[in-house]
């Protein structure tokens, strides 16, 4: 870590951490950040921007703090449950009180590369297996931009492997997440035989 400090205010010029391994992985992610705080007015106005460089989505929620983001990462945590994020990046800023007990999240934004995933987007219909794209976050929202996955098959109400509809390009839109459930906006461009898709 590398950072500086003065009466009105904090610089972070680097910060790099190894995440411990969680599950039989090999290895935990690493995580890099910089940024700073000022005063503003009685309390703080932090801005960081944190970089990670590979999660297995089944570890997300271990890593991810319960009070950032709270819905996004219920979401995430409860919908993609398997496969890996690579070369995420967010930029976060908070406000802080001059206690510093307590922290209040104004803006989250960023990006990261998914791939292997198995995201569940319309239970109880069975998962997307294999699914690679790229999702941006906000403190609302979550936006994934597929390019490939295919539809698990259902067998007796249940997923149970692949199944014959190729997911060829899709967009995903949940919005909302920040006050309740949210809403959903999915377009597909699906391959099929007619049989299966309507099954």
């Amino acid at each position: 870590m590398s950072a500086s400090f003065r009466p009105d205010g904090l610089r972070l010029e680097r910060l790099s951490a190894r995440l411990p391994a969680l599950g039989g992985a090999s290895a935990g992610p690493t995580v890099t950040a910089q940024g700073g705080a000022e005063r503003r007015g009685s309390g703080w106005l932090a801005r960081v921007e944190v970089s990670l460089d590979a999660v297995r989505f089944a570890d997300l929620g271990a890593y991810w703090p319960e009070n950032l983001a709270p819905n996004v990462r219920r979401w995430l945590t409860g919908n993609v449950t398997a496969g890996e994020a690579r070369a995420g990046a967010w930029r976060i800023e908070a406000e802080l009180p001059e206690t510093l007990d307590s922290v209040r999240v104004s803006s989250l934004s960023g990006r990261a590369e998914a791939s292997g995933a198995t995201v569940h987007w319309l239970r109880p219909i069975p998962p997307v297996l294999g699914v690679s794209g790229t999702a941006e976050f906000s403190l609302d929202a979550v936006s994934i931009a597929a390019r490939s996955g295919r539809q698990a098959r259902a067998e007796n109400g249940a997923g149970g492997g692949r199944g014959g509809i190729e997911v060829r390009e899709g967009s995903i839109r949940f919005t909302g997440l920040d006050a309740g459930p949210g809403e959903a906006d999915i377009a597909l461009q699906l391959s099929s035989p007619l049989a299966e898709a309507v099954a």
